[in-house]
């Protein structure tokens, strides 16, 4: 199983909604068993199976993780537990995320409430991952209830590799 972070970006970002959350419109996990099967999990729209052959080439950027076999399917299991338990989106640190002087406590995983995409994306990888992974460093030093997506891809584009989907799922063995 390979483990993946997606990032989606809008035609034509407002330039006020870019400076203020970033360019990405939104980002998730997907987890791939094989080349033509993909799940895909965000905190504001569930798991979605088969979403490959819709995606917008132009408009998604893939980060393909470096996480073995065990921790992928760690992953998987903690995102169909939180879909199952259908966590509430987190959408007012999103929206109060540039209020000065404002301190909110980096929440673990198992006791937040709610959720954002790029909150759900470093709880769970921290707690998936082996405590020594080399992501680990990356994740604890964003604090995952304000981080933007933008940052994250950012964060962990040196420890991963871009991928173009497409072009890998024709050649799937080269993985």
């Amino acid at each position: 199983m390979r483990t993946l972070l997606f990032f989606q970006r809008e035609h034509a970002r407002p330039p006020l909604k870019q400076l203020l959350f970033g360019v990405y419109k939104g980002c998730g996990l997907m987890l791939l068993e094989h080349a033509d099967s993909a799940e895909m999990f965000r905190t504001d729209a569930g798991k979605t199976y088969n979403w490959l052959p819709s995606y917008d080439r132009d408009l998604t950027d893939f980060l393909l993780l470096p996480v073995d076999e065990e921790a992928s399917q760690q992953v998987a299991r903690t995102c169909r537990a939180l879909c199952q338990a259908k966590v509430p989106f987190n959408l007012k640190d999103l929206l109060l995320m540039h209020v000065p002087f404002r301190e909110v406590p980096d929440t673990p995983l198992f006791e937040c409430e709610t959720l954002n995409n790029v909150q759900a994306i470093i709880l769970v990888l921290r707690e998936c991952l082996p405590k020594d992974h080399a992501l680990q460093g990356v994740l604890r030093s964003l604090h995952s209830r304000q981080t933007l997506a933008e940052d994250l891809y950012n964060s962990l584009l040196p420890f991963s590799q871009g991928v173009d989907c497409l072009q890998k799922f024709l050649n799937w063995t080269e993985y």
